[in-house]
């Protein structure tokens, strides 16, 4: 694998897990409404 792809990678996973912890917020806001 070369290091390009393993940075584009690396890169989306954290976006990936920034949006999922964002929904996971959202989601527990509203089940506390």
């Amino acid at each position: 694998m070369n290091k390009s792809r393993q940075k584009e990678l690396t890169r989306w996973l954290k976006q990936q897990s920034v949006i999922s912890q964002r929904w996971l917020n959202i989601s527990r806001l509203l089940g506390f409404v």
